[in-house]
């Protein structure tokens, strides 16, 4: 009886495998849903999340190193504070920061924010 080298299961581990290195090198594994963070806060306060999107809105203040851009990934939209200025509307993002529950720029309120540590 020949044996296939594999095993009888070893074509449908190959094909897993393949699957689940596309899906972490596109990023749809290990990103927060940004529709999670929004209905869940209290979930998410204080912690590092990693969220995937469209800048859909930007705020910045001249002469204030802050600045703040919404970001949509389909589930819902979040507000970014940033010090590095604000990306331009409909650039396609990543962003890795701390969730806060409300924030504020030059008397604007935003909610629910991410505090951008690293963007890409």
């Amino acid at each position: 009886m020949d044996e296939e080298p594999l095993g009888r299961y070893g074509a449908v581990l190959i094909g897993a495998l393949v699957v689940l290195c596309m899906l972490v090198s596109c990023g749809c594994i290990g990103r927060d849903k940004i529709g999670e963070i929004t209905s869940n806060p209290s979930s998410y306060e204080g912690k590092t999340v990693k969220i995937k999107g469209t800048v859909i809105d930007t705020f910045s203040v001249p002469l204030v190193t802050q600045g703040a851009y919404q970001v949509s990934d389909g589930t819902g939209s979040i507000w970014v504070v940033t010090t590095r200025g604000v990306p331009a509307e409909g650039e396609k993002i990543a962003v890795t920061g701390t969730a806060r529950p409300a924030f504020k720029i030059a008397g604007r309120s935003f909610g629910m924010v991410i505090m951008e540590s690293t963007r890409g």
